[in-house]
């Protein structure tokens, strides 16, 4: 067997702690998403964006993508472990056994079915990483155009203009 491997109930808790790490990542940096910065299409929509708002989630987005590389290096790792493994046992001769080849299936199905649940979280969090990718993008362009382009009290200066029409 591989060094990397101590054992499935090693690989199962490392598993388990992934899924853990993935599903706060999800929880804690969803609202980056939600606020669609990406998809801002006028001044009007940038200046009505807080720019504390703006810097806060610009901040969220950069530490999201710290943890989310640390994830994703110890998954390929935990992930790369348990397909070496699934390979050895391919090759694993159990000749006082008479139903070998069932074990051996078995034990193969067993990784496999462990590394399954964490791949469809992982998925989900690599998704999510290209998404906060594009919006920590957009956040600082907006960011740009939100310097130059907002007043502050706008909205007080626009009633004003609207008034005086009047």
């Amino acid at each position: 067997m591989d060094r990397c491997y101590r054992g499935r109930d090693h690989l199962v808790c490392s598993f388990n702690a992934l899924l853990g790490e993935a599903r706060s990542l999800i929880e804690e940096y969803g609202r980056i998403v939600e606020a669609h910065y990406p998809n801002v299409s006028n001044v009007a929509a940038v200046c009505d964006i807080k720019p504390d708002a703006l810097s806060s989630d610009l901040r969220n987005a950069t530490d999201f993508m710290s943890r989310f590389k640390a994830l994703k290096a110890e998954y390929d790792a935990r992930s790369s472990c348990a397909a070496k493994i699934g390979q050895s046992l391919k090759d694993v001769t159990l000749p006082d056994m008479a139903q070998a080849p069932e074990i051996l299936r078995s034990m193969i199905d067993s990784l496999e079915g462990d590394l399954k649940g964490v791949s469809v979280v992982q998925a989900k969090v690599v998704e999510l990483a290209q998404t906060i990718d594009s919006s920590q993008k957009a956040i600082t362009t907006i960011q740009k155009i939100h310097r130059i382009m907002c007043v502050k009290g706008q909205r007080a200066l626009s009633q004003i203009d609207s008034s005086a029409i009047r």
